[in-house]
């Protein structure tokens, strides 16, 4: 469950690869951001493997995000099932193509686009104010909402978060933590004029 305003921990993951997306849950994240998610079939893997029966077959470690079984189980899995986040990421035209698709499955919270390797999948690398960027940003925020998913998007700084805001996108990921130390950096030894 996404609360507006708020910042949870969510884990992005390196690649779909189910026992990643376990042990990620296991230790407490309250959430996974899938890269490069292509297909209904890859869409569906992830929920089965992130939620508890009824709503997926994840196993039933009590963990770390269980309390370490302090939780009675059935609590713990309905309590978990409500409350994970599952975001998608659409960074290709194949995603692109399969949205509408992917959209249907049940339990994805978030699809999220990430303009940049976008831009690179539709031939345009690096240009992500490109129409044919624009457009697949169009219809992520479309399909999205079509299918009462939040919209997200990857934006650099605030005033490209205000921007896709105002379209209409209420998940947005600002920088990168390489981006945002190497900033940091920059501003501190700035006074010494190296």
């Amino acid at each position: 469950m996404l609360d507006e305003g708020l910042v949870t921990q969510l884990a992005a993951q390196l690649h779909a690869a189910e026992q990643q997306r376990i042990q990620i849950e296991h230790i407490g994240a309250h959430g996974i951001q899938v890269p490069q998610i292509e297909t209904f079939d890859e869409t569906v893997g992830i929920v089965n493997s992130a939620k508890y029966f009824p709503l997926g077959n994840r196993g039933g470690a009590l963990t770390r995000s269980a309390d370490y079984g302090n939780i009675p189980p059935g609590e713990y899995f309905r309590l978990a099932n409500e409350h994970t986040i599952l975001v998608i990421q659409c960074e290709t035209k194949q995603a692109l193509d399969n949205l509408e698709y992917i959209a249907q499955v049940p339990n994805i919270d978030v699809i999220f686009l990430g303009p940049f390797d976008m831009s690179i999948s539709l031939g345009v690398p690096s240009e992500i104010n490109h129409p044919k960027v624009i457009e697949a940003e169009e219809k992520v925020l479309e399909v999205s909402l079509n299918y009462d998913k939040i919209p997200g998007i990857y934006v650099r700084n605030a005033e490209q978060a205000m921007q896709k805001m105002g379209k209409g996108f209420r998940y947005i990921v600002m920088g990168t933590d390489n981006r945002v130390i190497v900033q940091a950096y920059k501003e501190l030894i700035s006074p010494l004029k190296l």
